[in-house]
């Protein structure tokens, strides 16, 4: 597998409308952002791929791998923050055989997200210690199945 998980599930959210891009700004919006949490907005969403969860290996030799991916949820408010990482737990939740295209053209690659595993439910970090803004962080931690599809 060539792409990243987090960047699969990030694409999915995106097609979902769960999550936006990084340049989209606005009232209800979650900008998203791999791996990086930039000093604004005030609200978006990150998503970095973790530790993974190896299951074993079949007759065949294929080694049956559960990836990891963390959200981290900041938010100017602990009610809409908490709302936003629930909302991204739901749709999680809900994962079943999706396919997710990454990329255009030629260049184009599909993914099957069979399945996601929570290992956590939201988490509640606390405020930025980063910064004198008292801005709110939300975790969740899942286990990702995902094939290139065939």
């Amino acid at each position: 597998m060539t792409a990243s998980v987090a960047s699969i599930i990030r694409k999915l959210l995106l097609d979902s409308g769960a999550i936006h891009e990084a340049s989209v700004r606005g009232v209800n919006k979650w900008p998203s952002f791999l791996a990086t949490i930039p000093n604004e907005p005030d609200n978006l969403v990150v998503l970095s791929d973790t530790a993974s969860d190896k299951d074993g290996r079949l007759m065949t030799g294929e080694v049956i791998e559960h990836h990891g991916v963390q959200f981290t949820v900041r938010a100017n408010t602990y009610v809409a923050g908490y709302a936003k990482a629930k909302a991204i737990e739901q749709a999680m939740d809900e994962v079943r055989n999706n396919t997710v295209a990454l990329g255009t053209g030629t260049a184009a690659v599909s993914y099957t997200v069979r399945c996601v595993r929570r290992n956590s439910s939201v988490l509640a970090l606390g405020i930025d210690p980063s910064s004198d803004q008292r801005r709110e962080f939300f975790s969740l931690n899942v286990f990702v199945t995902v094939n290139p599809t065939d």
